[in-house]
């Protein structure tokens, strides 16, 4: 939760009144954009993964579940730049960042 209020924070989504509810629209759009994610062991056994709705949210890692954790904090990030400027963010499992 922490993590996550970290994020809201940084793209000044605060406000008394939404925090609760923006998060846990925030938990759930990373979750379901993690649920979309595929994975690949490469020829040099490092596994890379995407999110093919989310253009440019990847990562290469030596672990299955480095290379999960890499890029879940890559669409974290992807989630910040893109709400800070503006970018319309894909709709998935019907919520909607934008």
């Amino acid at each position: 939760m922490q993590r996550h209020y970290h994020i809201l924070k940084k793209i000044g989504f605060l406000n008394a009144e939404s925090i609760c509810n923006t998060i846990e629209m925030l938990i759930n759009y990373i979750h379901a954009a993690m649920h979309k994610a595929t994975y690949e062991l490469l020829e040099d056994e490092s596994f890379y993964g995407e999110i093919p709705e989310c253009p440019g949210v990847l990562a290469n890692a030596e672990t299955l579940e480095a290379c999960r954790e890499e890029l879940q904090d890559a669409l974290e990030g992807w989630i910040i730049l893109g709400l800070r400027l503006g970018h319309t963010l894909p709709i998935l499992n019907r919520i909607d960042l934008n």
